[in-house]
């Protein structure tokens, strides 16, 4: 797989799973909804990806010309404000879901999400996976997520002998393969604001000085 790792296939997959359960929380990379409406109509504005906490809502744009203002065909704005999404909701929804077998790579990011944050916070599970997703999409490490999660001495699960995949696969592997969905079908923000590395709160790693840390979440600190 090339640095097109979200690319049509895999991303469309990721994206039709979660609009399957969360319609409104589907990825749209941020493309107007349109539907043949006139100059002056509204226009909704999907974010590309779920912000914790915040809901969705139509946002009017304002025409340019001075015209007829008045939404068309049918749309209304409702004072009602839109229900906040939650990222627990999200997890449940898409782990619950009857799904195939995941791919190689799938298989490959839930696992680093299971081995190195299963104890976390959905949110530190998501970042885990988001750090491996913006590897893949950098020229400084491979193309593919399993190259990235098993190159040389990354990720300590990789290299201890055990098997990468655990051998009953519960609650928190389910939870595990629902946010390698989630992140790779971009259903959420990125929670690290683009970090590339972290490290567990009670090590000190010397390459932190030269880096720019973005988060701490739960017993890790993000960086960039």
């Amino acid at each position: 797989m090339s640095k097109s790792i979200r690319g049509i296939s895999l991303v469309a997959f990721c994206a039709a799973m979660i609009a399957m359960v969360w319609p409104s929380a589907a990825p749209v990379a941020g493309d107007h909804i349109v539907s043949n409406l006139e100059p002056g109509a509204i226009v909704l504005n999907v974010p590309a990806a779920a912000q914790q906490g915040l809901p969705f809502s139509p946002i009017p744009i304002e025409n340019e010309l001075d015209i007829d203002q008045t939404p068309r065909v049918g749309l209304s704005i409702s004072d009602e404000p839109a229900p906040a999404i939650d990222l627990a909701a999200l997890v449940g929804d898409v782990a619950d879901m009857p799904r195939s077998e995941l791919d190689d790579d799938m298989r490959c990011l839930a696992s680093a999400i299971y081995y190195e944050a299963r104890g976390e916070s959905l949110e530190g599970q998501l970042a885990v996976a988001q750090v491996i997703l913006n590897r893949a999409e950098n020229d400084r490490w491979p193309d593919d997520i399993c190259a990235v999660v098993y190159q040389s001495g990354q990720f300590s699960f990789t290299f201890d002998g055990k098997p990468d995949v655990p051998t009953v696969k519960g609650a928190a592997w389910k939870r595990a393969e629902a946010i390698a969905i989630i992140a790779v079908g971009e259903g959420w923000q990125d929670v690290t604001d683009k970090a590339t590395f972290f490290h567990a709160t009670y090590v000190k790693p010397g390459w932190r000085r030269v880096k720019e840390q973005t988060r701490r979440i739960g017993g890790h600190i993000f960086y960039r």
